[in-house]
């Protein structure tokens, strides 16, 4: 049965093989852009990010398998991570 959730150390793998699909729509919109492999964040930041009550993350999860994934926090442009190209 599917549930609706805030995330938890437990889902840290399926968010971050969500994470690499959402890289991977972008590198294929954008390859002069966007890198094919990269993270965005490392485990510990997501876990952070996780336990914060101020931007919550959500997942839906079915059979303790992530399905999607949401994160409440304001968004905020970034381009100086390591997933574009120019930013080794």
């Amino acid at each position: 049965m599917s549930e609706i959730r805030r995330a938890c150390a437990d889902d840290l793998e399926g968010v971050k093989a969500l994470l690499m699909q959402v890289l991977a729509v972008h590198h294929e919109g954008r390859p002069d852009l966007f890198k094919a492999i990269g993270q965005k964040y490392s485990d510990d930041e997501l876990l952070q990010i996780f336990a914060d009550d101020n931007n919550p993350v959500f997942v839906m999860v079915d059979n303790d398998k992530v399905l999607a994934e949401v994160s409440l926090n304001p968004l905020k442009p970034q381009f100086d991570h390591v997933f574009l190209h120019g930013h080794e």
